[in-house]
């Protein structure tokens, strides 16, 4: 699959990329609606995305990603604020437990940033004629935003299966005693 590095890893290549690779891809999706935004007619971009629709558009995303900001700060709270004990210690000798930090932090920051520019989005692109400077800055961020958060969901799932796996392995030594 295009988003493992290895077999059966789905998603490594997303968790693991560096912030280099993540600005090469908005860079890209920029480009694109760039282009498309220069050769295209205002009045048909219009019609494409009305100002009331682009404020509602605006007004969802920013208090989407404000929301998912609450919760990746709490997730990593919780993560990094476990007791310690035998499940702790055996998530910390996994190979995702050194990623946690700079996956959700990565994910929080793009969170916020997105949260400010789609308010800022609200007032500032509520004209007839869309404001291609603001949607030129809010498309990246929201394609940031959903990689980061993409990478922390996935990254929260290896850590979940890794709790059952152990918690398996605990059940079946403590049937061997």
């Amino acid at each position: 699959m295009f988003l493992s590095r290895r077999p059966g890893r789905v998603g490594t290549l997303l968790i693991d990329r560096s912030p280099w690779s993540d600005a090469v891809l908005v860079l890209v999706v920029l480009g694109l609606f760039l282009g498309w935004a220069l050769t295209t007619e205002p009045i048909g971009r219009t019609a494409t995305l009305p100002a009331g629709t682009r404020s509602a558009v605006y007004i969802s995303i920013a208090a989407t990603s404000g929301a998912l900001l609450g919760f990746t700060i709490a997730a990593l709270s919780v993560l990094l604020a476990l007791p310690s004990g035998p499940r702790l210690k055996f998530l910390q000798g996994t190979a995702a437990w050194p990623k946690v930090p700079r996956v959700f932090v990565r994910a929080a920051w793009m969170l916020g940033l997105a949260t400010l520019v789609f308010t800022a989005g609200i007032v500032v692109d509520d004209d007839a004629r869309p404001c291609v400077a603001m949607e030129a800055i809010a498309i990246p961020v929201v394609t940031s935003a959903v990689l980061r958060v993409a990478a922390s969901v996935l990254l929260l799932g290896r850590l979940v299966r890794y709790s059952f796996e152990d918690s398996r392995s605990g059940a079946s030594a403590a049937e061997d005693e």
